[in-house]
């Protein structure tokens, strides 16, 4: 997990005055970014992560800058959590429902191209209609930059499919390639670093 303790001598301090528990993990110093500024906007992913991790908190993170300006985080609740794993998570946009605010997230691209046009006519009908189920969802192959760097520094979460040669077969219906957007990882409790 990127979120392991920062080597300096006062921020092990401050995370023993604030009652949490004290680990090293796997070496590496904590990575600051000026995200760490502002809480993430909520509902977001990384506002998601921050709320259910078993590990270190964004707040916590703060702190152990040893800035001033923050507060000291109440030490976090012990769960029988030991970790949570992420598999190709990202946003989906609900086309057709429209009770609920979804204009945070960016435009998805429906139509394809003319290339595809007549391969698209001919498979509509065994297709999903999203007119008749409101549930249907369309995969946000996008998120922003903000939060990219967030999941990927405060989190340890990676982004893609890597290697895998499955990315290359959304391109055959005129879309990104698969795993754009998405991450995926886990997040271990605190005492799990070591």
């Amino acid at each position: 997990m990127v979120a392991t303790m920062a080597s300096a001598p006062n921020a092990v301090s401050n995370a023993q005055a604030a009652g949490f528990p004290v680990t090293r993990g796997r070496g590496g110093p904590v990575v600051f970014n000026d995200w760490l500024i502002d809480d993430p906007p909520f509902g977001s992913w990384p506002d998601v992560l921050d709320r259910v991790t078993p590990g270190y908190s964004i707040a916590f993170q703060r702190y152990l800058r040893d800035d001033t300006e923050f507060d000291p985080p109440p030490a976090p609740e012990l769960t029988n959590i030991r970790s949570i794993s992420f598999e190709s998570c990202g946003y989906v946009r609900l086309t057709n429902m429209t009770s609920f605010d979804q204009s945070s997230l960016p435009h998805v691209n429906s139509t394809p191209p003319n290339c595809l046009h007549y391969r698209f006519q001919n498979l509509q009908c065994v297709m999903l209609d999203g007119k008749q189920d409101t549930l249907l969802g369309q995969i946000v192959p996008v998120m922003e930059d903000g939060e990219i760097e967030c999941l990927e520094t405060a989190f340890g979460m990676t982004f893609g499919w890597g290697e895998d040669p499955k990315q290359f077969e959304n391109h055959e219906d005129g879309q990104p390639n698969g795993g754009s957007g998405r991450f995926s990882g886990t997040l271990r409790r605190v005492d799990e670093d070591e």
